[in-house]
């Protein structure tokens, strides 16, 4: 869903890259991926195994060849201007890196604790659009990264398999760096996809 979004966005296509990292998956992603219509329009790079999050995305990192750097899970879909309006973003001064909002797919169950991911006001949701926020609103979802940052402060640390603790880690060293650089933009919507129940999401945080 997420790669045929890419042919739909309003952003010049000969101005960016699409970089789909295999995380050693089992269920045949990289081939279903190739044999897509769109396969031309984006660039597979497989692991051999699966070795986590951090490493995954170090890996997207070290091969992107832009200036800005868009973070978006696999089940996450995306609104026609997405692009346009992460890179437009970064236009403001002393922007490092831009956090967009999330949105549940109106198929997924609806329980309390899906109300409370999507509708309090938690996290990055807290701040005006015009001011930065601190490292631990700043996770990595609907996100866009200036690649100098990477270069500054480093890579994920792929030691961290911790579900999310790579994300803050990492946060904590560009708010060090930058700390006047990280936003929120609520405007940049995606739908996510995938639902997870509070009990499913407390085991894979132990």
């Amino acid at each position: 869903m997420c790669i045929r979004d890419r042919s739909k966005q309003t952003y010049p296509s000969e101005k960016y890259e699409v970089i789909i990292v295999d995380d050693g998956s089992t269920d045949n992603t990289s081939i279903i991926l190739n044999s897509l219509p769109e396969s031309d329009l984006f660039k597979v790079i497989n692991h051999s195994e699966n070795c986590g999050l951090a490493a995954a995305r170090n890996t997207g990192i070290k091969n992107a060849k832009g200036d800005i750097l868009i973070f978006l899970d696999s089940d996450m879909e995306v609104e026609e201007d997405f692009i346009e309006k992460h890179v437009s973003f970064h236009r403001k001064k002393s922007v490092i890196g831009v956090l967009g909002s999330i949105i549940p797919d109106i198929e997924n169950p609806y329980d309390k604790y899906q109300r409370y991911l999507y509708e309090s006001k938690r996290g990055a949701a807290k701040f005006d659009i015009n001011k930065p926020i601190p490292f631990n609103a700043f996770i990595f979802n609907n996100t866009s990264i200036k690649k100098i940052a990477f270069e500054k402060v480093g890579l994920f640390d792929e030691n961290i398999k911790m579900y999310g603790g790579e994300d803050t880690e990492f946060s904590y060293r560009v708010w060090n760096y930058y700390p006047e650089g990280l936003y929120c933009d609520p405007s940049i919507v995606v739908i996510h996809h995938h639902y997870r129940t509070i009990e499913q999401t407390l085991d894979i945080i132990e």
